[in-house]
């Protein structure tokens, strides 16, 4: 070793260490006789020494004068990565075949890993420079690479058999533990986990805690304790004790839904809902005495979260956040200004400043006095921009878990990064103080079905590794084809080529991880090809022309630089009388094309009303997947699972119906070209008493249907008013802040057919757009237009005519008051109606 000590097995199978001092180790095990070698090996990084015998199993380790076994079976094959991290591939019997890796990483314990090997029996060797990141295996059935999450986004299920992005077993809460170990709580299996390197396993110590609707715990070490709060689906809710030493159980029984709670050194604050009121209760825990507070301010609001300070204590309800003097149990204000209209998810203080997250409106920043000071957008729907969570890193980061992914923001409150499903996420929807950060920084987060750990270091580290490297670059003019080494990442090509084929990897990754799937890299070509294209490792460029094309690889988030991966220069001084033959043959291709041309005009006016029917089946599968918006699906599911678990039967049970019968009524829809009026409004109907819960009733709606219309016989084009009625909701009430909104759908006969208007009194599509354009990711409204799409095809198929025609509403002072949409059915293109409501 480093040491110029000796280590060696003798053929008594006897480890000897001879140095500083003699260790001798002979280990009690009896065997037969195995046809195997015995293997020593030396760590550079900390001069440990791992070795087994030839016929005794086991794998062990001498760290300076301590021998430790490691694991059962035969070391295989020993590699060690540049970071001194160590893999043993293992072996259980006589054949040469690894079973099993053993992955000991610096001051970590080590960790059995078979993840890669199940998938390629016969394993016989492996090698990485990195382990956290790649690993080669050699197999009697190949050679694979594999690339070890390069993003370093960690997602594990807390269920089996759970797809990424499904519903599976709710992470509500993530904690520390008695053994410093991280853990996690999974509301509906009732089970506290502890999250170990590459897997969630139940705690055997702690299996007595279980309860339904588990939703927090702490560990006091004061008193060895656990203590777990959950819910009984009644508005009262339990917390229960666990004592490590002494393994009693005691239950306290409280009267409201628990939400969460926290201890200081002799209470409990707890806090949760009782009926239609939010409810803060501090519970002495030696004697269980219970104070209910604040009572008179928390009437008729729905608590959802809290942050209990030295002297304060804030309470998140959904009708703003109020503040506390926690020592006097007095309200200090009774609604901090500038949050009586905002649903908050949760509250986190840094340095001087409060954050508040919000259900769909953002995070909110104020001040130590609670002004206002800054304003986020963190996505442009509803469940984007809506927070769970809230975490910082070392680098002065903020991490934002919400309904749909996580958000990075730098300390300028600026876009970092984006992560998703297709970043390593086990599912895009998180739960709400579902967050815990460890000493070591790493940031974990609960979501639907498992849960998420990053270690921001890694993760920024290998944002930083822009070394794109330029492989084999072939090019081809007519049937000639051409390699070409680069020299210095430049290319030269003499002629116009047909094509230009780069092969373009980056070290750090596998072959199947490289551009395609690298989303924070956009590509930058100058001057730009006629087309592109981009197949797997290969770059595919058609149409150069004579001149200097710079190919760069650029970063989509953060401050760094462009890389420059290639410069390829073309010039003209190919083969002129191959020029010739290809002048040639362009003269004959025209000569063809023309001919061509005349035969196919007689063709195309028999194609052109196939092309129309194909178009706009195509439009009306478009709005049929706009009326089964995942997003509108995913909250109607929700509000059903929300009264399921409160035991309201009654309005789950007509929600449900609700849902149902809107699901049959679309689907049916979507075959019909067709749909008699009285069956539009009934799923009209239905449709939007399912949105006014999904918005909390922040509008009501009317429609009026003339007498002078038999709704029961006459038809109108199906799905019609649906995406028109869906962007009057999302862009123009949904936005309300000071007054109820009021949507209209009026249906008036006239001579040549009928006229349908659809009105709203929200903000108004210029303040619309400009709400938009503050967002990060600006939306577009593809409601508008899928129906200007279906209404242009329909015109040219259809012998009656559609109109649709938009007016803005003012106030007599000018301001915004709504929108209208008035839609014109005629049968015939002489008689459009024109409206008198502009």
């Amino acid at each position: 070793n480093q040491e110029n000590e000796i280590s060696f097995i003798d053929s008594n199978e006897v480890f000897y260490h001879l140095g500083k001092s003699t260790n001798i180790f002979n280990p009690e095990i009896s065997s037969g006789s195995l046809k195997m070698e015995p293997k020593i090996f030396e760590n550079t990084k900390d001069g440990k020494i791992y070795f087994s015998f030839h016929s005794k199993p086991g794998v062990y380790c001498l760290s300076g004068n301590k021998v430790d076994s490691l694991q059962g079976g035969f070391i295989h094959t020993y590699n060690e990565d540049q970071q001194g991290d160590v893999i043993i591939g293992v072996t259980e019997a006589t054949i040469n075949f690894i079973s099993n890796l053993l992955y000991i990483e610096q001051q970590q314990e080590p960790i059995l890993w078979n993840e890669l090997i199940e998938s390629n029996d016969k394993a016989l060797d492996f090698h990485s420079t990195d382990f956290s990141h790649e690993i080669t295996i050699a197999s009697y059935v190949g050679i694979y690479h594999y690339s070890i999450n390069p993003m370093h986004v960690e997602s594990f299920l807390a269920e089996e058999e759970i797809e990424p992005g499904d519903f599976g077993k709710v992470i509500r809460c993530i904690g520390i533990g008695h053994d410093n170990e991280i853990k996690a709580v999974k509301e509906s299996g009732r089970i506290l986990y502890k999250i170990s390197y590459d897997s969630a396993s139940i705690d055997q110590d702690l299996l007595n805690l279980r309860n339904y609707g588990t939703n927090w715990f702490e560990y006091n070490k004061a008193d060895s304790s656990y203590y777990v709060g959950s819910y009984n689906g009644d508005f009262t809710s339990n917390i229960s004790k666990y004592n490590l030493e002494t393994k009693e159980k005691e239950e306290l029984i409280i009267p409201m839904t628990i939400e969460r709670f926290f201890m200081d050194d002799d209470d409990f604050w707890a806090i949760g809902n009782q009926s239609e009121s939010g409810k803060v209760l501090k519970i002495n825990r030696e004697s269980g005495y219970q104070e209910s507070l604040f009572d008179n301010h928390l009437l008729r609001k729905d608590l959802r979260s809290c942050l209990l300070l030295d002297d304060q204590f804030l309470a998140g309800t959904n009708q703003g956040l109020y503040i506390y003097d926690r020592l006097k149990n007095i309200a200090v204000d009774s609604t901090i200004s500038n949050t009586e209209k905002l649903h908050v998810t949760c509250i986190r203080k840094y340095g001087d400043q409060f954050f508040i997250g919000t259900q769909n409106e953002g995070l909110k920043i104020f001040d130590q006095h609670f002004n206002l000071v800054s304003e986020v957008e963190i996505g442009t729907t509803r469940p984007s921009n809506t927070i769970a969570a809230i975490e910082t890193d070392t680098f002065d980061n903020y991490w934002i878990s919400t309904f749909d992914g996580l958000t990075i923001l730098n300390k300028d409150l600026l876009l970092v990064e984006k992560i998703d499903l297709e970043d390593g996420l086990s599912s895009y929807e998180f739960n709400r103080d579902a967050s815990y950060k460890d000493k070591d920084g790493t940031l974990y987060f609960g979501n639907l079905n498992g849960y998420t750990r990053i270690n921001p270091t890694l993760f920024f580290a290998n944002n930083r590794r822009d070394d794109y490297l330029l492989g084999d670059v072939t090019y081809s003019i007519g049937k000639d084809q051409f390699l070409l080494q680069p020299n210095e990442n430049s290319v030269e090509v003499k002629g116009i080529p047909d094509n230009i084929q780069l092969n373009y990897f980056h070290p750090g990754f596998s072959i199947k991880s490289t551009l395609p799937n690298l989303k924070r890299k956009i590509l930058s070509i100058n001057p730009k090809p006629d087309s592109l294209v981009i197949e797997s490792d290969n770059i595919k460029l058609f149409g150069l022309k004579k001149g200097n094309y710079e190919i760069s690889v650029i970063p989509r988030y953060g401050d760094q630089n462009a890389q420059s991966i290639t410069h390829i220069s073309v010039s003209q001084n190919y083969d002129w009388l191959k020029e010739v033959i290809a002048i040639s043959t362009i003269i004959g291709l025209i000569s063809f094309i023309i001919s061509s041309w005349i035969i196919s005009i007689i063709k195309k006016e028999s194609e052109a009303k196939i092309q129309l029917q194909n178009e706009l089946s195509e439009i009306r599968m478009k709005a049929l997947r706009s009326q089964l918006n995942p997003h509108f699906i995913f909250n109607s599911l929700n509000s059903i699972q929300y009264y399921i678990q409160v035991n309201d039967k009654r309005k789950a049970r007509d929600y449900l119906s609700k849902f149902a019968r809107l699901m049959r009524m679309v689907l049916q829809s979507s075959h019909d070209d067709v749909i008699t009026i009285d069956k539009e409004i009934e799923q009209l109907s239905i449709y939007l008493e399912l949105e006014k819960l999904r918005f909390e009733d922040m509008w009501d709606y009317e429609i009026n249907i003339s007498e002078a219309i038999d709704a029961a016989s006459t038809t109108i084009p199906s799905m019609l008013f649906q995406p028109i009625i869906e962007n009057a909701i999302l862009h123009g009430l949904s936005h309300l802040k000071k007054r109820k909104g009021l949507l209209t759908i009026s249906i008036e006969k006239y001579i040549n057919g009928i006229v349908a208007t659809i009105d709203d009194n929200g903000v108004g599509r210029s303040k619309s757009i400009a709400i938009n354009n503050k967002k990060i990711n600006k939306s577009k409204s593809l409601s508008t237009s899928i129906s200007k799409d279906r209404i242009a095809l329909y015109n040219k198929f259809e012998s009656d005519n559609i109109s649709i025609d938009y007016a803005d509403k003012y106030t007599d002072n000018g301001k915004a008051a709504g929108t209208t949409a008035i839609i014109n059915i005629t049968t015939s293109t002489n008689g459009i109606y024109q409206s008198n409501h502009h």
